[in-house]
């Protein structure tokens, strides 16, 4: 069970209505993206970080690279 505000509530229906899908269903695919959405963040958060870490060997490489 899932408890909504009011004005969730009804613009979930709106959207379950307008999609032609189950209360579930659309909960169950808000989930999932919101989730996806997360580890898409995590992914590019390590990416980041992987590219400050290893900013200064690269700038090394680029610099000794010949023309």
């Amino acid at each position: 069970m899932v408890d909504f505000p009011a004005p969730l509530f009804r613009e979930t229906e709106r959207v379950r209505r307008r999609d032609g899908t189950n209360r579930s269903n659309l909960i169950r695919r808000a989930v999932e993206q919101y989730l996806e959405s997360l580890e898409r963040k995590r992914l590019e958060q390590e990416l980041a970080a992987g590219y400050v870490a290893n900013s200064a060997t690269d700038r090394r490489i680029a610099e000794s690279s010949p023309p």
